[in-house]
């Protein structure tokens, strides 16, 4: 059985400064402009917007889900 889940955990107040290493032509057509060469923030959210447009599927974060609510 596969599972098709991926769980990355980070520090809440941990920043960073990333330079992609992609030009800028690719990242226009390839990426359609959704991302720029130069990102900063928070590492969590950096790497989620990374993730959803690479991958180009939706990427769900602590707080986004809906659930019945039996457990809170």
């Amino acid at each position: 059985m596969r599972y098709h889940f991926l769980v990355l955990e980070f520090a809440k107040d941990e920043e960073v400064e990333l330079d992609l290493g992609l030009a800028e032509e690719q990242l226009k057509e390839q990426y359609k402009g959704k991302l720029d060469k130069k990102l900063s923030g928070n590492v969590f959210e950096v790497m989620s917007k990374i993730f959803r447009v690479m991958v180009d599927m939706k990427i769900i974060v602590p707080g986004s889900s809906v659930g019945l609510g039996l457990f809170s």
